[in-house]
């Protein structure tokens, strides 16, 4: 399986040998149609210095324009949205950085409008501390999904707040994945298990990943995972 993680950071821990990665800058991201898999990291203060001013998040303007122009123009694999956490970002005066702070759930109208962008539809993310539990491993988020558009597949351990959600080959989340643990890792093959058998998208069965016998057999057990849990 071919990812390409776009992010301001350069280390992910992937253990999965069969998970090739390949980390972009977001001034240089490769070709989505080249990756199964496209991951976008959100979750960083280097992309959400902010403009009073303006009201807008200066830098997420410019990459997330350039990033939704590449993802509506691809014709394969997935994408996966790592939305931020409440990070602190700078406060950006007339082009000038400064000592001053704010948190991101101060700046949440101006945030959720450049989501919008990257994301092709209203989004709303609403500030709740919440946990998730994926494969007996807790994820944390500072936020949850206000409103849904598309389908709701993972919610935190409370039941009710949608953390990870679906729009066709869009997959959005709130959850904190720490870039020195496997989380990623997790996250990716808890999407790939979502797939019925009697719904997998051609991308999906093009995956190097399922090249052999084994890998294929390692396929069949994510998706009985999925059915039986259903």
């Amino acid at each position: 399986m071919k990812i390409q993680i776009i992010s301001y950071s350069t280390i992910f821990k992937i253990n999965d040998p069969h998970m090739s990665c390949t980390i972009s800058t977001f001034e240089r991201p490769k070709s989505f149609d080249e990756f199964d898999i496209n991951v976008i990291d959100l979750n960083s203060p280097n992309l959400w210095s902010f403009s009073p001013e303006y009201q807008k998040c200066t830098e997420a303007v410019y990459h997330l324009k350039t990033l939704k122009e590449i993802m509506r123009n691809s014709k394969r694999g997935i994408f996966i949205i790592i939305m931020p956490t409440n990070i602190k970002v700078s406060v950006d005066y007339s082009g000038y950085y400064t000592n001053q702070t704010v948190a991101i759930k101060d700046i949440l109208k101006q945030v959720n409008q450049e989501l919008s962008t990257l994301v092709l539809s209203n989004i709303k993310l609403r500030y709740e501390i919440s946990t998730t539990t994926i494969d007996e491993q807790n994820f944390y988020s500072d936020f949850i999904f206000d409103n849904v558009d598309g389908e709701s597949i993972k919610w935190s351990n409370g039941g009710k707040s949608t953390i990870v959600k679906h729009n066709e080959r869009l997959y959005s989340t709130t959850l904190f994945i720490k870039n020195a643990t496997n989380d990623l890792e997790i996250l990716v093959s808890f999407i790939v298990s979502r797939f019925q058998k009697s719904d997998v998208p051609d991308w999906f069965n093009g995956f190097e990943y399922f090249d052999d016998a084994m890998l294929k057999n390692k396929r069949n057990k994510l998706l009985d995972i999925y059915i039986s849990a259903n």
